[in-house]
């Protein structure tokens, strides 16, 4: 008996151990994320945000407006329209457990920090509509839980970044409304899980690649407001869940409408508008019974419209 009674101490010492080892760690994680949230709320002009409710207190950073904390962790930092400004604190990345930032909407500046890289949590980033600079290469190669990016209406300028095309999980992809240059990464539609992709407003160049029949998730396919140029690859039919929107006006496409575009029957919006188009319009576009919108108005089309549309 007194022999089984020391392994029982022995056992809950362990326990004990064991646990008193982990509150300790639980402990430095959540020191040392409040002290990158007040990094970010010093470098981010965190007394003129419209709601800083608790930021800075004695209260738990759960308690700090926008941080939602799980397992003494931050996981989650949501400031949209919040007049933040300024850039991105360097630091920020080593929140390591963070899987939803959310800085939209605000006046943030400078290039986005290299830290980021170390976010490899990351679910959600969305900081669109700032003032963002730069281009975001080597930043989210290693990101391959992001299920959403969405870096629209900012400045970025040079290539989209090929290593955007390893996030096999991304759904949804907005970089639309920046600077972005040169032709659109065949890497991109590798991504057989998009659902959106968004890249209207650039200064894209090139044609459509063929590689987009890979997408078949597609909902929504927004090339549009760029300065592409080529034909509409007849891969464009296998997109059948392509229901949204197909957005390739403003361009300098040309060639003739693939009557495989007929293909995507469940579409509601076309908008092919603002090309060099020629040709004859598909009879079989006329099938399409979901289509609500069609644009074709600034090409060199000939001949009749379907009389079914």
């Amino acid at each position: 008996p007194h022999n089984l009674f020391l392994k029982y101490i022995k056992f809950f010492l362990r326990i004990y151990r064991t646990a008193f080892l982990f509150f300790i760690f639980l402990s430095i994680v959540h020191s040392q994320d409040s002290l990158r949230l007040v990094s970010l709320y010093n470098s981010m002009d965190g007394p003129n945000w419209i709601n800083n409710t608790n930021w800075l207190s004695d209260l738990s950073i759960a308690e700090w407006y926008g941080i939602t904390v799980q397992d003494s962790a931050v996981t989650a930092i949501e400031l949209p329209r919040n007049q933040l400004s300024g850039q991105m604190p360097d630091d920020i990345g080593q929140l390591t457990n963070l899987e939803i930032l959310n800085l939209s909407d605000n006046d943030l500046s400078g290039k986005l920090p290299v830290s980021l890289k170390n976010s490899v949590k990351l679910k959600s980033l969305d900081l669109s509509h700032n003032e963002i600079v730069g281009n975001p290469v080597n930043i989210f190669y290693n990101a391959n839980n992001l299920i959403s990016l969405d870096l629209s209406y900012n400045n970025f300028d040079g290539r989209i970044p090929k290593d955007l095309g390893k996030l096999t999980q991304l759904e949804v992809l907005n970089l639309s409304n920046n600077n972005f240059q040169n032709n659109i990464p065949i890497e991109i539609f590798r991504l057989q899980n998009l659902i959106e992709l968004n890249l209207q407003n650039n200064s894209l160049t090139g044609s459509i690649p063929r590689q987009i029949g890979n997408c078949k998730n597609l909902q929504i396919l927004d090339l549009s407001r760029n300065k592409l140029t080529g034909n509409i690859p007849k891969e464009i039919g296998k997109l059948k869940n392509l229901t949204q929107r197909l957005a390739l006006d403003h361009n300098n496409l040309s060639g003739l409408i693939p009557k495989e575009i007929s293909l995507l029957s469940n579409l509601q919006y076309i908008w092919l508008n603002n090309n060099k188009f020629s040709g004859i319009l598909p009879f079989e576009i006329g099938k399409m019974k979901s289509l609500r919108s069609l644009f074709i108005y600034r090409n060199n089309f000939v001949g009749p419209i379907p009389s079914t549309i």
